[in-house]
Order: structure tokens, then sequence, then C-alpha cells
């Protein structure tokens, strides 16, 4: 028989999360001692160390709630595990692409600040004035002025 802190220390979580899965259905509904503390089982302690592997793939407790609510009926739930394993990698490709494109991004704005900057100081003035070369200098760092930790010149 286990108490909320001891299934929590025992599976790596917080008690606040033991109690949100018992609230959500993650976890059956367990007995209650005399003093009114709930008691749990060492079968509780896997499902929540189950859990806490769920959500540390990025499953969402839907999806730990649909697998354990799939394994509970009898049913081998490994083909809906895959699929929702599948979407996970769905989902890391597709921020893996936008945050290929946002880099991208981001280096092609600071080789134009870079190259403005530069031309800038060839005349001795500010250059550009369009909206890409604008970039620096929306960050706080206009062309002959020094960046916050950039090197002196």
């Amino acid at each position: 028989m286990f108490t909320v802190g001891q299934v929590a220390r025992a599976a790596g979580v917080s008690a606040k999360a033991v109690r949100l899965y018992e609230a959500r259905g993650l976890l059956p509904v367990v007995a209650r001692n005399a003093a009114g503390y709930r008691v749990f089982e060492a079968s509780d302690v896997d499902t929540v160390r189950f859990i806490r592997r769920v959500r540390s793939l990025g499953l969402g407790l839907d999806a730990a709630a649909e697998i354990l609510a799939t394994h509970r009926s009898g049913q081998v739930p490994c083909g809906r595990t895959g699929q929702l394993l599948e979407h996970r990698i769905a989902e890391i490709d597709h921020t893996l692409r936008e945050l290929r494109e946002l880099r991208a991004t981001l280096v092609a704005a600071r080789r134009t600040d870079l190259a403005d900057a530069d031309r800038a100081d060839d005349v001795g003035g500010e250059a550009g004035g369009s909206a890409t070369s604008s970039t620096v200098s929306v960050l706080g760092c206009a062309p002959r002025l020094s960046c916050p930790g950039a090197p002196s010149s």
C-alpha cells in the first residue's frame, strides 16, 4: 500500500501529478484508509511510471489515457501506440523544418545587416532604410553603434 507521496517518489513525479492522473481517469479509483488518505497499489506505481514515459516521449495525457484504456479492455495497444508515435515524429519533423527556415531567415537578416553596416562605414553614414536592412536597428543595434555584447572595433 502506497500514499500519494510514496507513489510520486517511486515513479519520479510530483504528488500533484499523481492527483491529476487520478482526476483525469488515468489511474483507477483508489480506496481510502480510515483517515481519508488515498491508498495505492504497486500496479498504480507502474501505471504512473508508464505515464511518465509516455510524457517523456512528448505524448500528452490523452494519448496515455487512450493507450491505457486499450490495454485495460484486454486489447493489445501496439498498433495505436505506433500511430501515436508516428504522429509525434511527424510533428517533430514539421517543427524541425520550421526551425531550419527560421534559422536561414535569421542568418540572411544578419548578413544583410552586416553588409549594410559595412556600406555605411564606407560612406560615413547610415545605410539602407529598406525593411530587410533594418533588422539590427530594430533589435537595438544601429550601424556605427556598439551592440550589447559585441566586441568593440
